[in-house]
């Protein structure tokens, strides 16, 4: 869960706009961890987001769900769905926490 909050933190800190548009949030994100990037993009009126690279996981990882020889397996992944924006921010989403193997209801925005 820690991690895809970062994601979250990570995806608002490297992208900064003077002025919040619905696809301010479309393009490649590094995580505030800089241990993966998220592709965000727009499919109709709603918002995704795919692995395209991550650090790979060890067995010091703690709270890991899955087994360090099946890293290959996460990439593009959707790990964000179903965002919609709303005036400032992106909400009524979910984000996959493929460390953990558990889905968060979550929302974004970008702090200008």
């Amino acid at each position: 869960m820690r991690l895809f909050f970062l994601l979250l933190l990570g995806l608002i800190s490297y992208k900064i706009s003077a002025q919040t548009t619905p696809d301010a949030i479309v393009g490649d994100w590094i995580t505030s961890e800089q241990n993966a990037t998220i592709r965000v993009f727009k499919n109709h009126d709603k918002y995704y987001g795919k692995l395209l690279w991550y650090a790979p996981f060890n067995e010091k990882d703690e709270g890991r769900k899955i087994d360090p020889s099946e890293n290959s397996k996460f990439l593009n992944k959707m790990v964000m769905k179903d965002f919609v924006f709303d005036k400032s921010e992106w909400n009524s989403g979910e984000i996959n926490d493929l460390y953990k193997g558990k889905n968060y209801k979550a929302f974004s925005e970008i702090k200008q």
